[in-house]
């Protein structure tokens, strides 16, 4: 009886856990892309034009660091 009281409990908690992760819509706030290099280097650059687009399609904001 405690196994099937200890599974319910675990059942209930996954359930919960998941509806609380599809409340949200993705992406809810700013995507940082790190660009691992100095500003103005070729990858920073291409980082930023990727974000541009990203910004576009996403419709949020998305930074370069």
């Amino acid at each position: 009886m405690m196994n099937f009281i200890r599974f319910a409990l675990l059942i209930a908690t996954a359930s919960g856990i998941a509806g609380a992760a599809w409340g949200q819509a993705y992406p809810a706030k700013p995507i940082k892309l790190v660009a691992p290099s100095t500003p103005g280097d070729a990858p920073d650059v291409i980082a930023r034009l990727i974000a541009d687009k990203l910004s576009g399609q996403l419709g949020q904001p998305v930074l370069v660091e």
